[in-house]
């Protein structure tokens, strides 16, 4: 018997897309069969935003989540809405990188990728950048679907200072923005080894380098994430973590404007986490004194997966999932994930 899931997920009609394998065209409907007694299956027109799990911070901040949307929140970043068949479709709610780590020891842990079924996918942001103990190659920030912030590093033939990469699913729109690189090499010479850390990658920028690494200096923030009204109010999702400071620098910086990212912190305290279900990047934390503690970096928020149809839908979720009716001036319905689940549409 056929997989009657796969068959009814249509591919999305966004230039952001994926193309999966065509099934060849169709006009209007799919159906089951030919002849008399067949029904078409039903499409609806929906909207989504789909948040990815954001990276831990290292040293430097980690990377939120890679951030895809269409119909709600910034034009530049929303891709065409989705035309849905009836039928059910799987929805995984990628889960923050886990933090509890020393940013001075060790780089950043990825978040985890997000999916509603086999139409839409965004990656999960990558960790920070480790510090002067951590092994030289784990010093850069991982790329996602935004990149982590640079951690320390000696120099720039040596590329130990690097943000991560963003973007990772190569879509378009991006789904997020490269990490900042740390402090090198600008500041004074008698603080030559960078000592202000990069800021993680957000959905709508890259976050500025660091300007200096003299004492009295700030280490680098997180990237703006971007706000969304898919669910009726307007929220901020996907900013980048504010990367963290050695003992030279006297303050960190916080997380992204959008307020998702969590604070980078000064050698020492701990740095925050990312929100919850907002796809934000963990804050570094860099670590002090002989047995490097506290100093812990902050873990990456958890991702979210929601959509949004109109009100002669009947949908239904489960697992992590619910909905809400009477959405907005044409009533839409909307169900919204923060957690693994199924999505039912007829």
């Amino acid at each position: 018997m056929k997989d009657l899931n796969n068959f009814f997920n249509l591919e999305s009609q966004g230039k952001g897309s994926k193309k999966p394998q065509s099934r060849g065209k169709f006009f209007g409907y799919r159906v089951l069969g030919f002849g008399a007694g067949v029904a078409a299956a039903a499409e609806y027109a929906a909207n989504y935003l789909v948040i990815a799990g954001g990276g831990s911070g290292g040293a430097g901040g980690g990377g939120a989540g890679g951030y895809r949307a269409s119909g709600y929140g910034p034009c530049a970043s929303r891709s065409a809405a989705l035309s849905i068949a009836a039928g059910t479709y799987a929805v995984v709610v990628g889960g923050g990188g886990s933090g509890a780590i020393i940013g001075r020891c060790t780089r950043g842990n990825s978040g985890s990728n997000s999916s509603l079924g086999c139409l839409v996918a965004a990656t999960g942001g990558g960790g920070g950048g480790g510090g002067g103990s951590a092994p030289a190659p784990t010093r850069c920030g991982l790329g996602g679907g935004s990149g982590g912030g640079g951690g320390q590093g000696p120099g720039p033939a040596s590329g130990e200072r690097a943000g991560g990469a963003g973007n990772a699913g190569s879509y378009d729109p991006v789904e997020g923005y490269d990490g900042a690189p740390n402090s090198w090499p600008t500041g004074s010479p008698s603080y030559a080894n960078p000592s202000a850390f990069g800021g993680g990658g957000g959905a709508s920028e890259k976050p500025p380098k660091p300007a200096d690494n003299a004492p009295g200096t700030t280490s680098g923030r997180g990237g703006a994430g971007n706000p969304n009204d898919i669910t009726g109010s307007a929220v901020s999702y996907a900013g980048g973590g504010g990367g963290s400071a050695s003992a030279y620098v006297n303050s960190a910086a916080a997380g992204s404007p959008c307020g998702t990212g969590g604070a980078g912190a000064p050698a020492g305290p701990s740095g925050t986490p990312g929100t919850t279900n907002r796809g934000g990047g963990g804050g570094g934390g860099y670590g002090a004194g002989a047995n490097l503690t506290p100093g812990h970096a902050g873990s990456g928020g958890s991702g979210l997966v929601v959509v949004r149809v109109p009100a002669c839908a009947t949908v239904s979720a489960s697992g992590g999932g619910s909905v809400t009716a009477c959405v907005g001036p044409a009533n839409d319905k909307v169900a919204t994930f923060t957690g693994n689940g199924c999505l039912t549409i007829s």
